[in-house]
């Protein structure tokens, strides 16, 4: 891979009450993983492989020092695809309100 020529962004809808938290378990998770592996930019979540990391360049980097625990957590959390990390001056994750619909209240006859 030679690299991205801009920082990619994915999506996650949740209810309205739930952005807030899922914005800092995500922002939390992201912390974690470079906590474990420094050079990490992105995770990959495969059906089959499991979960691997790249680095800013998008080489696959070696996932021997992710702490399993916190495979997992990123395995339950985004699910299969590839994910930029939220880190410091990149943009990774934007989370969003789910559309709910206003409901009108049923006048009776």
């Amino acid at each position: 891979m030679t690299g991205w020529s801009e920082p990619f962004r994915w999506t996650v809808v949740v209810q309205r009450a739930l952005v807030g938290e899922t914005e800092a378990a995500v922002r939390a998770l992201a912390v974690r993983v470079v906590a474990c592996c420094p050079a990490a930019a992105s995770v990959i979540v495969s059906s089959c492989a499991g979960v691997g990391l790249l680095d800013a360049e998008g080489e696959v980097l070696d996932v021997a020092d992710l702490d399993a625990d916190v495979a997992v957590e990123v395995a339950e959390l985004f699910g299969v695809g590839v994910y930029a990390l939220p880190l410091q001056g990149r943009p990774g994750c934007r989370v969003e309100a789910a559309y709910e619909p206003k409901v009108k209240p049923k006048v009776k006859p």
